[in-house]
């Protein structure tokens, strides 16, 4: 749920998926876990972004996937002009404790990224347009990345 009573609005109806493949979460099957991330975008000048991580337990028996921290799911900006190195990835203090999501047999729980305005992705270096965003996550310590769409980005200048 978005905060601050702003209206959010799915970034191009765009959700993406990624299966635990190769991922052992469970330490038996990690077929069995799949992630899947959207990130909405808040009206609001300069936008505020917000990314959605759902970790679901599509097996028939109890998983566990524990993340390295409090943080979850972060947002990256990538140029949409090519570059495998995001020119921004989000930064914020995370609680230094691991978490551990049990989930049943068809459970899935979800998680917030922390908000992100286009002044913090953008800063005084990178000029307004258009950027690939991406959910950042760990489970069981390897990293991934979802991208779930493209953004117009645009801050007063």
């Amino acid at each position: 749920m978005l905060d601050r009573g702003l209206q959010a609005f799915p970034l191009l109806g765009i959700i993406a998926l990624i299966i635990g493949c190769g991922v052992d979460p469970t330490g038996t099957n990690g077929d069995d876990v799949e992630f899947s991330a959207r990130v909405d975008v808040m009206e609001s000048f300069p936008v505020q972004l917000v990314g959605q991580l759902t970790v679901n337990n599509t097996g028939d028996d109890r998983v566990t996937v524990v993340f390295p921290d409090g943080c979850v799911a972060l947002l990256s900006a990538f140029d949409v002009n090519g570059g495998d190195v995001p020119v921004w990835t989000q930064s914020v203090a995370c609680t230094a404790v691991l978490v551990p999501v049990e989930l049943g047999p068809g459970e899935r729980r979800s998680f917030s990224t922390p908000i992100a305005s286009a002044r913090d992705i953008l800063g005084s270096d990178l000029p307004d347009g258009e950027y690939l965003i991406v959910v950042n996550l760990r489970p069981d310590g390897k990293a991934m990345e979802i991208e779930v769409g493209t953004v117009e980005l645009a801050i007063p200048r």
